[in-house]
């Protein structure tokens, strides 16, 4: 039994191990055969992914006809890990473009083939759409092959095969030993059960688990059962590997999609920032085709194709040549700079710049050109330098013009004193009039000086251009001392009204217009306009043409910059201050010669500011303030010639102390000096004396400051040298104003001590109490209210107390209570604001708001509407007023002075005039006595308005008769002194006939052959229907009259007449009168 065990041990052990071996072959083949399918799916894949990437990628750069992107692009393909070459053929087959190793020609269909080195993929490139246009219709535009490195593939799975074998053949080595073991023990299940696991792992089923069995065989099923882990700890390892390359070559076909994407937007940023810039810009490629431009590129190289053109297709034949020289040069390296060049153009001069681009490795890709226009580089170049010689000119312009004519001043006026003072010398006269000359010359220059170095801004208005250049004409020929039509104007009608600074146009073209004098001579200049038209926009060209010499064609340009002149005598800032203008309006202007010879805008034409001064007699003390002496001396000194006496002050203080010591009419000051300038030294002195007159001198003069001057309050404002003869009649102006303010202030006072109450006339008792009322209360500010009968003069008793209250100074405002219509009076008032209701298209002012500082006349205050008393009442409480249509409330100053004729209290009781109103108008209450009271004033009063009609009419004052003016003092006047103010201007119109039978006694008065004459009276009738139709006649002749001196006013009519207005369109609509035919 034992040798048989022993023998079936030996056998079975035998078998085991033949059966291991076949097993570890069986096993081995599977796993080479799944790992050598794993590594050939992942190695295929990753070919068709780079293949793919690359079709792409060289698709997009040959759309874009950038072949070094193409080569670029298989240059970093080629350089990755793992591949062995990459080749890009045409559409023949012909390999144009490859990285690293690859045939000559391609096949253009699709094949993958393995090697035992390399896995070759070959695929079409299709050719796209937008590469149509260039490569034909054709569905196949070349073939691109991809070459992998698979050399280690084979080593790699032969030692993976070992390996696995070896595994295998041990773990049944170790199962045989156990099986051998165990068959001492159990044999025939345990080998069963191995045999099945065996046949299992022989199918390549690593999942199947080993049998349990114990001893020998169980220790075999537990190496078997290790043995299936090692597998499948192995093929987990695999399919692990697998996964990781898989997701590397996702996450790199990502990064470069992303880096496409990222490419594309840094070309789109990159074109927006080219396209930003002025100066063109190209780049073109290692062909010498344009492969990127700029919009101004585009726009210099007339580039309308846009990229792919060759550059020599957009460059001057002229200059082939160069650009090969200099793109040679570029391709060619030798650590090689940027190249420049110029090229003059028939569209100008253009300057390039090329600079070449090499790759990574050195190679030349292309060259990028940069092109500026340097067309108006010089002339901007020279516009720069002479900018900044006037800039720095300009600084100093304003110290420079003061101390020069401070000199200048008294140059001139020790001229102008020795030419008359010595009047009559032909000699004097002579250096006199050359020293004026010289000081005019030198002043101008100063002018023109401070002109070009303080531009003002033009002020643009709507103008005729034909009559701005007639304007400008008959100025320069009046300036030349020649007459107004001297120049010869050759003007195109009907030319448009443009928006120019005219003084500053006129001012240029008088200045080439007296230069075009001096060149011509005898021969008057031209002054012609036309009209050009082009493409739907229009442009009116000015010509200046003379007949002189001309200037000569290489100065041309020359005498347009500062201090450049051709004449002997010319300062050489005439044609900058044309050109200034011309700039200023962005206009053109151009010196150019004439046919036949001469210059139509020749150089700078220098003005003279000359002019024959007025003199005028008078005398007067006046004060002039200097601190130079010399202008100190020749102002006496010439002044005095012209009849003035003359006080002489070198500083602000100084002639502050001398208007405490004297009485000057006027005073002429210098605007710049050491302690007080003149604008301050006037703010003084107008604190001491505001009225007196004064003349600000300066030698700096500018719009500002003129304008400030003469709002603070200066006469007059004149710039050195002087012309004494202007001053002298200037300051007779001063003087003579002066003294007339003077006069008035003193006849005002004299009239107003001796009068007492201007038109008011009376002294009886009754008018007396009257006067010294006035006298008491006007001072006061309180509220009077005047009563009387109609025409017992309450507006003249009201304007006594307007006249000698502090409001005197302001105007005295009248409202007539009646003459407003009821919807109207909160408007006439309290005035109302635009939009306010119906008709009201612009804001007005109310009489309050007139009246404010000052007084109003309330005149008929009892016929005042309910409703507007109670706003009139506020008013009077609160001293403001609201707009009619405003919100917010106005404070105003105004004292009160009412009137009426009725009975107030009486229409208080009614319930027709508010208690409050009464008693807030009644403070002081002052009653007018009618005429009836006063018989005593009627003579004075007859002779007072016989002499006032008299002298307006022109005729002699009638004597009343004394049986008339016994009538008159019997008359019972309801009319009171209107009434007799009427009667007696009829009386001077028609004679004391028309007048007696009023009161009864036109028996007794005999008309007077040269008054009463002609007056028809129809005897026929009874006494009053004759006398109403004689006043019929004689109110229509008068108001007639009225109206034709005063043509048509009413207002002036009617207080000519002395009613109100709507007594007068009353009359008027009776007597078939209108205003309308006398205006």
């Amino acid at each position: 039994m034992r040798l048989l065990s022993l023998g079936i041990t030996g056998r079975t052990t035998l078998l085991l191990l033949l059966v291991a071996a076949a097993v570890s072959v069986v096993a081995g083949a599977a796993l080479r055969r799944e790992e050598e399918q794993a590594e050939r799916a992942l190695l295929e894949t990753r070919a068709g992914a780079i293949a793919e990437a690359l079709e792409r990628s060289l698709t997009e750069a040959m759309t874009e006809h950038r072949p070094d992107s193409m080569a670029a692009i298989l240059g970093a393909m080629g350089r990755a890990g793992g591949v062995a070459g990459v080749s890009l053929a045409d559409v023949q087959g012909r390999v144009r473009l490859r990285a690293g190793e690859g045939p000559e020609r391609l096949e253009l269909t699709p094949s993958l083939r393995w090697t035992d080195a390399r896995l070759v993929v070959t695929r079409p490139v299709a050719n796209a759409a937008s590469c149509r246009g260039c490569h034909g219709e054709r569905a196949v535009n070349g073939a691109l092959q991809v070459s992998l490195d698979v050399s280690g593939l084979g080593p790699r799975l032969a030692a993976s095969t070992v390996r696995m074998a070896a595994l295998v053949g041990l773990a049944l080595a170790a199962v045989s030993l156990a099986v051998v073991l165990v068959l001492r023990t159990t044999l025939v299940a345990p080998l069963r059960r191995l045999s099945g696991f065996a046949e299992a792992l022989g199918r390549g089923d690593l999942a199947a688990r080993p049998p349990d069995a114990p001893g020998e065989a169980g220790a075999l099923a537990g190496a078997l059962r290790r043995m299936a882990e090692e597998v499948q700890r192995t093929h987990a390892e695999l399919e692990s590997r697998v996964q990781e390359r898989t997701a590397k070559l996702a996450e790199a076909l990502e990064e470069a999609t992303a880096a496409r994407e990222a490419r594309a937007a840094d070309l789109q940023r990159l074109q927006a920032i080219l396209d930003s810039m002025v100066d063109g810009v190209i780049f073109i490629d290692a062909e010498d085709r344009v492969a990127l431009v700029n919009q101004a590129g585009r726009a210099l190289r007339n580039l309308t194709g846009g990229p792919g053109r060759p550059i020599k297709d957009c460059h001057p034949k002229a200059s082939h040549g160069m650009l090969d020289r200099v793109l040679g040069y570029l391709r060619r390296g030798d650590d090689a700079g940027p190249a420049h060049s110029i090229i003059k153009e028939r569209e100008g001069r253009f300057e390039t710049t090329y600079a070449p681009v090499a790759g990574a490795d050195g190679r030349y890709l292309g060259t990028v050109m940069v092109i500026r226009d340097i067309t108006e580089r010089r002339t901007l170049e020279r516009r720069l330098l002479d900018a900044e010689r006037l800039s720095g000119l300009g600084q100093m312009s304003a110290q420079v013009a003061h101390e020069l004519r401070n000199p200048l001043n008294a140059i001139a006026g020790a001229a102008q004193y020795l030419r008359r003072r010595f009047d009559g010398d032909a000699e004097v006269a002579e250096y006199s009039e050359l020293i004026g000359d010289e000081v005019q010359r030198v002043n101008r220059f100063i002018s023109e000086l401070l002109e070009i170095s303080r531009p003002a801004e033009p002020r643009f208005a709507a103008v005729s251009v034909n009559r701005l250049l007639r304007e400008a004409a008959q100025k320069a020929a009046l300036a030349r001392g020649r007459p107004a039509d001297a120049v010869r104007l050759e003007l195109a009608p009907d030319l448009p009204v443009l928006d120019v600074d005219a003084p500053m146009v006129t001012d240029a073209l008088v200045n080439l217009l007296a230069n075009a004098f001096d060149a011509g001579g005898d021969e008057p200049p031209t002054l012609a306009s036309r009209f050009e038209a082009s493409g739907g926009e229009g442009t009116i060209v000015v010509e200046v043409k003379d007949r002189g010499g001309g200037i000569p064609p290489d100065q041309l340009d020359e005498v347009l910059r500062p201090f450049v002149t051709t004449k002997a005598t010319g300062t050489g800032l005439g044609l900058v201050v044309v050109t200034r203008a011309v700039e200023q309006h962005r206009a053109r202007f151009a010196l150019r010669p004439r046919d036949g010879g001469g210059d139509p805008l020749p150089g700078a034409a220098d003005r003279d500011g000359g002019g024959a001064g007025v003199s005028a007699g008078g005398e007067g003390l006046v004060l002039v303030v200097d601190d130079d002496p010399g202008t100190r001396k020749v102002a006496r000194a010439n002044l005095t010639l012209e009849g003035f006496e003359v006080l002489v002050a070198s500083s602000g203080a100084e002639a502050l102390a001398r208007l405490a010591e004297s009485d000057p009419l006027a005073m002429v000051s210098d605007l710049k000096m050491p302690d007080l300038d003149g604008i301050a030294l006037m703010e003084r002195v107008h604190a001491l004396r505001p009225s007196l007159p004064v003349v600000l001198v300066t030698a700096h003069a500018t719009v500002e400051t003129a304008v400030e001057a003469m709002r603070k309050g200066a006469l007059h404002y004149l710039t050195k040298p002087l012309r004494f003869d202007e001053l002298a009649l200037v300051l007779r102006h001063a003087v003579a104003h002066e003294r007339a303010r003077r006069d008035v202030l003193r006849l005002r006072g004299e009239l107003e001590r001796a009068a007492g109450f201007e038109e008011i006339v009376g002294t009886a008792p009754a008018m007396r109490e009257v006067f010294a009322m006035v006298e008491q209360v006007a001072p006061a500010d309180a509220t009077v209210l005047l009563r009387g009968e109609t025409g017992t003069g309450k507006e003249l008793v009201a304007r006594a107390i307007h006249r000698r209250s502090p409001r005197r100074d302001r105007p005295f405002v009248a409202v007539n209570c009646t003459a407003i219509p009821k919807d109207l009076m909160e408007s006439e008032f309290f005035g109302h604001e635009k939009g306010a209701f119906t008709g009201a298209v612009a804001r007005r002012v109310g009489r309050f708001e007139q009246a404010d500082g000052s007084t109003l006349f309330l005149d008929e205050v009892g016929d005042l509407d309910l409703a507007i008393q109670a706003k009139l009442l506020r008013v009077l409480q609160e001293q403001e007023i609201t707009r009619v249509g405003a919100r917010d409330p106005l404070k105003v100053d105004v004292r009160i002075v009412a009137a009426t004729n009725r009975d107030l209290e009486a229409l208080v009781h009614e319930g027709r005039f508010r208690d409050d109103l009464f008693y807030r108008l009644n403070v002081i209450p002052l009653r007018l006595p009618p005429l009836r009271e006063r018989p005593q004033d009627l003579p004075a009063l007859l002779e007072h308005f016989l002499r006032s009609f008299a002298q307006r009419y022109g005729r002699t004052s009638p004597v009343p008769p004394p049986d008339l003016l016994a009538a008159a003092r019997a008359y019972p006047w309801p009319g009171n002194v209107r009434e007799l103010r009427n009667l007696c201007e009829r009386a001077v119109l028609m004679g004391w006939a028309a007048v007696a039978p009023i009161f009864g006694a036109g028996a007794g008065v005999t008309p007077r052959p040269d008054a009463g004459a002609g007056v028809p009276v129809d005897t026929s009738l009874p006494l009053l229907e004759a006398r109403q139709r004689l006043v019929e006649r004689f109110e229509r002749e008068y108001l007639t009259r009225l109206l034709k001196e005063r043509r048509g006013r009413i207002g002036e009519v009617a207080r000519a007449a002395g009613i109100a207005e709507r007594n007068l369109y009353e009359k008027m609509k009776a007597y078939g009168l209108s205003r309308d035919d006398y205006r």
